[in-house]
């Protein structure tokens, strides 16, 4: 997300973002987090090529999928109110 705001909605601002993060699966952030501190000290080349290993790595067990799907759709709906 990218955004220029107004120096007085900046702090706003960013606490929806950090409220918006923190309401995400947690171990889904810190896995991307981790692959984006990695792929940082990386070539274009080799951080792609980190990127399609972790995710054809990456398991989601079934049925915590619509668990998630659910979590998703709720805080997309309080964030249009």
């Amino acid at each position: 997300m990218n955004h220029v705001v107004a120096h007085d909605e900046l702090l706003p601002t960013a606490g929806r973002l950090a409220a918006d993060i923190v309401g995400n699966d947690q171990q889904a952030v810190r896995n991307l987090k981790q692959l984006y501190d990695r792929g940082s000290e990386l070539s274009v080349g080799d951080a792609l090529a980190l990127e399609q290993e972790r995710f054809r790595n990456f398991r989601v067990d079934p049925s915590e999928i619509e668990r998630r799907r659910a979590t998703v759709v709720e805080r997309g709906r309080g964030q249009t109110r």
